[in-house]
């Protein structure tokens, strides 16, 4: 198996690197005169709102052209110009994530000059992908009735189960990738979403549910790849405000007429302010995109203030709260018209406070109570350069930070023990516990994407290498007073047991890292588009004294990516084949985690 990984490692680093965790669509074609033949030297331009500036490119002795990459965005323009015939113009070509938008000119000859402006179709159909996805554009997005985050979109495709962290295509709500500008921003302790964004800075969503190629790993469930907005060369601000009130929700109660019992019963309030901006620090070469939004949330809840009050069954009314706010920016430099550099922040702090009584039920005294803080920010460094006009590479660089913290929210922390009575299911006494958890990751890709035209058909290789670190540092520590259990007989509280905890070790570090090395073709010939990778990776994670605890080398996770995609005539017959592995979870650390003494 070492003699496989290293052969892989040879043939990945000689085809060089090339484009994963693609955040790019391209527009390729071929002009051709009013006979059908293919015309070369014709000069053709591509503008639009959302690329700085704009490209040139000369088709070549078969009539084709390609432009790589290009940023997903509707109202692209296309100019054909060759001296003897008319100039042509394409307008509204729409151009999406991962995906190619093909384009048929025809020139025809003319004695005086003149424009020819012909209005493109929408491509609905990608005829040489081999994936299941669904890609969701802002337009769309903006006036759907969901609720503001990505997941109600990912609800939106086929095969996939509706839930905070959704299930796609069978797999478990840990199985997904979560990408933000082509980096990973899921949840490095529990390989769940681990950003929160304000809705209003995404562009558009690409969730693919099944058959990715080799570009993409460390899922069997879905890969969402979210490519949020840019700015432009003018100014735009949008505001918002957001509210949810108990009071816009139907009243619970028994309906006069069905005698049934009437759905509502909301008890949550919130106000969202929400606001972006965005324009040109430098036109075609410089731009931002800001945005802000406040979570106000509150609702309330049911809780018996002491034992005494749960036998009695005196409930006190009472109000959570759950603050915080999304902020993001991100610049978008167009150094030349080869190179371009994009920088991305964004945080996403939130604490929730009560938590045992507001969150979990009535069953916890105040005494006893804990508030939650989670959240943290993401940075990202990318650059792209396009070294020919078949061959671009990218560079990222990415930094997540990310908290969640469950700690005491009494002065009785460690001053009482904590208390069970397991008769009425009631807690009190003391808080039980202080969880930390600091959960970063570094990591950094190498890619890029080289197109080769032979003759009839075309090869679209990629090959790619990638790094992810990640640092989690968590732990618990316990009431040093203990934790006592106890029943009710006869009105009499009588113990249970009793336990303390020694030698607690409390939040400590436990590393994980991960590579990854792939390879891949698309190859069309006519109709017909083969889509051929292979993928590798390896795994290795570590406790608390950074031994190692478990490892899988590149030998031991050869996954190969196969698939067909056949054009009928704007129909598609897929098929594909392939192997998938997902990260080991960072929570098998905890079984081997080595305390002092």
């Amino acid at each position: 198996m070492r003699k496989v990984a290293l052969l892989f490692v040879a043939v990945a680093l000689v085809a060089m690197p090339a484009m994963a965790q693609v955040q790019y669509g391209s527009v390729s074609g071929t002009v051709v005169d009013n006979q059908g033949q293919p015309l070369p030297g014709v000069v053709v331009t591509l503008s639009g709102p959302t690329m700085q500036g704009s490209r040139t490119a000369v088709t070549d002795t078969a009539g084709k052209f390609r432009f790589m990459p290009v940023p997903p965005g509707s109202d692209y323009s296309l100019k054909l110009e060759l001296a003897g015939f008319n100039t042509v113009e394409k307008t509204g070509i729409t151009v999406n994530l991962g995906r190619d938008t093909a384009i048929l000119g025809e020139m025809t000859l003319s004695e005086f000059a003149e424009t020819v402006t012909v209005t493109a179709d929408r491509v609905v159909v990608d005829t040489t992908k081999s994936t299941v996805d669904t890609t969701v554009d802002w337009e769309f997005m903006d006036n759907l009735p969901v609720n503001r985050n990505f997941q109600t979109i990912m609800q939106l495709a086929p095969s996939v189960r509706p839930g905070n962290n959704p299930f796609v295509a069978g797999g478990s709500n840990s199985s997904n990738v979560y990408m933000i500008d082509g980096v990973d921003t899921g949840d490095p302790r529990t390989q769940t979403w681990g950003t929160a964004l304000n809705f209003d800075a995404i562009a558009e969503i690409q969730l693919q549910t099944a058959a990715f190629q080799a570009e993409y790993g460390r899922a069997t469930g879905g890969i969402l790849n979210l490519v949020t907005k840019s700015g432009g060369n003018n100014f735009s601000f949008t505001g918002r405000y957001v509210k949810q009130d108990a009071d816009y929700s139907a009243k619970r109660g028994i309906d006069k007429e069905t005698g049934r019992p009437k759905t509502g019963g909301g008890a949550t309030d919130e106000a969202r302010p929400i606001a972006t901006l965005g324009g040109p620090i430098l036109k075609d070469a410089l731009w931002f995109y800001t945005t802000y939004e406040e979570r106000d949330n509150s609702r309330g809840y049911s809780r018996y203030m002491t034992l005494q009050d749960r036998i009695d069954g005196k409930l006190t009314q009472g109000r959570t709260s759950y603050k915080g706010h999304y902020i993001s920016g991100k610049l978008t430099w167009q150094v030349n018209p080869s190179h371009s550099v994009i920088a991305h922040y964004n945080e996403d702090p939130i604490e929730l406070r009560p938590l045992r009584g507001g969150w979990y039920g009535a069953g916890y005294a105040p005494s006893a109570e804990q508030y939650q803080f989670q959240g943290g920010n993401n940075s990202s460094l990318q650059w792209t350069g396009v070294l020919s006009p078949s061959f671009f590479m990218e560079a990222k660089y990415q930094l997540h930070k990310q908290e969640l913290n469950v700690a005491p929210d009494t002065e009785f922390w460690n001053q009482i023990p904590y208390r069970t009575n397991t008769t009425y299911g009631y807690n009190f006494g003391g808080p039980y516990s202080h969880y930390q958890s600091k959960r970063d990751r570094d990591g950094l890709l190498l890619t890029g994407n080289y197109y080769l035209d032979a003759g009839a058909s075309s090869h679209q290789f990629k090959a790619g290498i990638e790094y992810l670190g990640l640092k989690p540092k968590t732990g618990t520590v316990y009431n040093s007073q203990g934790y006592y259990r106890e029943r009710v007989v006869s009105g009499v509280i009588t113990p249970l047991d009793y336990f303390t905890w020694t030698n607690q070790s409390g939040a400590t570090k436990k590393p994980q890292d991960y590579y990854a090395l792939y390879i891949q073709d698309q190859w069309r010939m006519g109709k017909l588009t083969l889509n051929l990778g292979i993928r590798a990776e390896q795994h290795e994670v570590f406790n608390n004294r950074n031994k190692s605890i478990l490892k899988f080398s590149f030998g031991d996770t050869v996954a190969p990516r196969l698939g067909f995609a056949y054009d009928l005539n704007g129909d598609v017959i897929r098929g594909s084949v392939g192997r998938f592995y997902e990260m080991p979870s960072n929570y098998i650390s905890d079984y081997f985690t080595e305390t002092p003494g």
